[in-house]
């Protein structure tokens, strides 16, 4: 008999502990997903915007400062879908709904990284999943025209957390919530791109 009730309050005192684990492995993994989403992938940065940050390529001429949200950047244009977008700084919900969006943590065209762009499927990116490897994306700025090539497209589960990092190569990576439904607020997977450069402006040296 006391062996069993050793047996039941060590199971009575063994619940709070292991619900005090799992609330703590819960707030790490969902706390780093909301950071990503608040913080790294939305209008503001962690660390001060520099041209030579997470190894960016400083291009003269090109991005001197990072653009406040909402600025204009350019338009993206896809040919072989039909795609003819304008470009903002950041990826709010409001800036989507009228464009593609910039995520300020990456890099921005002319940089070495991952430069990503993000819209909205049922909207802006309506035709993205008919994109093949081998087509081209142009980003048209203020600067020239950046040309980039498609080498992939995949979908993954929208809590993906190998989408949006830092890369040593120059990639441009278009990300958009799939599947691309009109009523689908809430989507439970990503539709990816990934493109290479081709061409970029000459430098301005200035």
């Amino acid at each position: 008999m006391r062996k069993l009730t050793r047996i039941l309050l060590w199971i009575v005192a063994g619940i709070p502990a292991l619900l005090a684990v799992a609330g703590i492995t819960a707030t790490a993994v969902f706390g780093w997903n909301t950071v990503k989403q608040t913080v790294l992938l939305a209008d503001t940065l962690i660390f001060p915007y520099r041209p030579a940050h997470l190894q960016y390529r400083k291009v003269p001429g090109f991005w001197p400062t990072l653009p406040e949200p909402g600025t204009a950047l350019g338009t993206l244009v896809i040919p072989a879908v039909h795609i003819t977008a304008p470009t903002v700084q950041g990826t709010t919900l409001a800036l989507l709904k009228k464009s593609v969006g910039h995520y300020a943590a990456s890099p921005l065209p002319g940089q070495a990284g991952n430069v990503v762009f993000s819209a909205l499927g049922n909207i802006t990116f309506r035709n993205l999943d008919h994109v093949k490897p081998g087509e081209r994306v142009i980003f048209h700025s203020r600067y020239g025209s950046f040309v980039y090539r498609v080498v992939r497209t995949s979908i993954v589960p929208q809590t993906d957390p190998n989408i949006i990092v830092p890369t040593q190569a120059s990639q441009l990576t278009l990300t958009s919530g799939y599947p691309f439904v009109s009523h689908d607020l809430s989507p439970t997977e990503q539709f990816i791109v990934w493109a290479t450069p081709v061409s970029e402006p000459p430098h301005s040296g200035t």
